[in-house]
């Protein structure tokens, strides 16, 4: 992508994730029975609430993070379905880190009726989806072949 067009995603993403957030932060409804309620918590911890008790351990793993992202995404702008799946990634991380630091706290609110899974939020989809279109896209690359 040319010049800060991935920035730019990512903080649409990150604004979107944060919109989402304010409807949806004391959620209590079943949108599809059986499949997918909405049921707004607070996550003190990291992904799937991990590290909970650590808060300044999972700020400081965040904005390192957000640090090698922004790196990564400035070396491979060029590379159209890498800078995208990056502006995911760091929209997401944004969008959380954003909570951490307004909130202390993550606001989680999709959950999943048909497995035992976490609730989770858009942010945390950004993520997922970003990372697997990294793989990808890291596959794509032009390089040396073994």
């Amino acid at each position: 992508m040319r010049g800060k067009h991935w920035l730019m995603i990512s903080l649409l993403l990150a604004a979107a994730d944060q919109a989402l957030k304010l409807v949806f932060k004391d959620a209590q409804a079943v949108v599809l029975p059986g499949v997918l309620a909405l049921h707004g918590t607070r996550n003190t911890g990291a992904a799937f609430s991990m590290l909970s008790g650590s808060p300044w351990l999972v700020l400081l793993a965040s904005l390192l993070l957000i640090a090698v992202l922004v790196i990564f995404a400035h070396r491979m702008r060029q590379h159209r379905l890498l800078s995208f799946s990056l502006s995911m990634i760091f929209g997401g991380a944004l969008g959380n880190l954003a909570d951490r630091l307004l909130r202390g706290y993550v606001v989680d609110y999709l959950e999943l009726l048909f497995v035992q899974f976490p609730i989770f939020n858009f942010a945390d989809i950004l993520i997922t989806l970003g990372a697997g279109l990294t793989a990808l896209a890291v596959l794509r690359l032009p390089g040396e072949k073994a």
